[in-house]
C-alpha cells in the first residue's frame, strides 16, 4: 500500500470543510514524514475567532508529545471555482504552530506551494 504525500493529504481532506467560502486543510507530519494529525476549517466550531481553523483543529487532534519538529501543509480550495487559494497560516496560527514545536509551513498559493520557516 503507497502512502499518500501530505500535500495530497491536505488537498484531499480539505473536502471535508462546510466553510461556504473557502475550504482549508491542514496536516501535520513528524520529521520522520508520518501525519501526525489533519484537521479543516468550519464556521461553526467551537468558541472563539480562531476555533473554525484548520492548523487549530489539527493541534487538538494530535498527540501534542509528537509535534516539536513537525512541519504543516496546509492546502485551500475556493468552494465557488475549485481553484487554489493562498493558504498560508494566518499570524495567531502561526504562533500557535510555533508554540508547539511547528517550525515549517508548506501551503498553497494561487500558482503552487510556497514554505515558511519559524523561529
Amino acid at each position: 500500500m503507497q502512502k499518500d504525500p501530505p500535500k495530497t493529504m491536505a488537498a484531499t481532506i480539505l473536502r471535508r470543510s462546510d466553510h461556504y467560502v473557502f475550504q482549508i486543510g491542514a496536516v501535520l507530519v513528524d520529521p520522520q514524514g508520518r501525519c501526525v494529525s489533519w484537521g479543516w476549517n468550519t464556521y461553526n466550531q467551537g468558541t472563539g475567532w480562531l476555533s473554525g481553523h484548520a492548523e487549530v483543529q489539527a493541534v487538538r487532534r494530535a498527540n501534542r508529545k509528537r509535534l516539536r519538529g513537525s512541519s504543516v501543509y496546509v492546502a485551500g480550495m475556493s468552494r465557488k471555482s475549485g481553484q487554489p487559494v493562498l493558504a498560508k497560516p494566518c499570524k495567531a496560527c502561526a504562533k500557535l504552530l510555533a508554540h508547539f514545536g511547528i517550525r515549517m509551513a508548506y501551503f498553497t498559493t494561487k500558482k503552487g506551494w510556497e514554505s515558511v520557516v519559524w523561529g
